[in-house]
C-alpha cells in the first residue's frame, strides 16, 4: 500500500492510497520526471523480487471541456515496465542523464549482491 501525500492539505488522507501489484518492502522509488516514479525490486512474502511498477500523476479537470476545477490523480501501473535482471531488496537506484536508472547493491534471493545494472524503464 502506498499512501498519497497532499501538499495543499499538508498531510495524508487515510482513504487515499495506491495498492501495489505485489506487497513488498525494501523497494526503491526513483523520480524519473516531474510526474513519474519508478518502483523497483523489494522483498515480499516470496523473498526478494525483480518486479517493477510505475506511478504516474496526471491532472484531471472536471469542468466543461477540461477546464477547472482541476486536481492531480496518482495512478499505479504494474506490468508495463520490464523486470530487473536479478531480484534484489535493500538496493539503491538513481535516475541518470542518459534517462536510465542505475541500480546498485542490495541482496538477492541467494543472499548475494547482484551486479549493478543500467535499467531502461521505457
Amino acid at each position: 500500500r502506498i499512501e498519497v501525500y497532499r501538499v495543499g492539505s499538508k498531510g495524508f488522507n487515510p482513504d487515499e492510497y495506491l495498492t501495489m501489484a505485489t506487497a513488498r518492502g525494501a523497494v526503491t522509488g526513483t523520480l524519473l520526471d516531474r510526474n513519474t516514479v519508478f518502483l523497483a525490486g523489494g522483498r515480499g512474502e516470496g523473498g526478494s523480487t525483480s518486479r517493477t511498477e510505475v506511478i504516474v500523476e496526471t491532472v484531471v479537470c472536471q469542468g466543461e471541456n477540461n477546464t477547472p476545477p482541476c486536481f492531480r490523480v496518482p495512478q499505479l501501473f504494474a506490468g508495463r515496465t520490464p523486470e530487473l535482471d536479478a531480484s534484489r531488496a535493500g538496493h539503491a537506484a538513481l535516475f541518470d542523464g542518459t534517462h536510465k536508472v542505475l541500480v546498485v547493491g542490495g541482496v538477492s534471493e541467494a543472499n548475494v549482491t547482484p551486479d549493478p545494472i543500467l535499467y531502461n524503464p521505457e
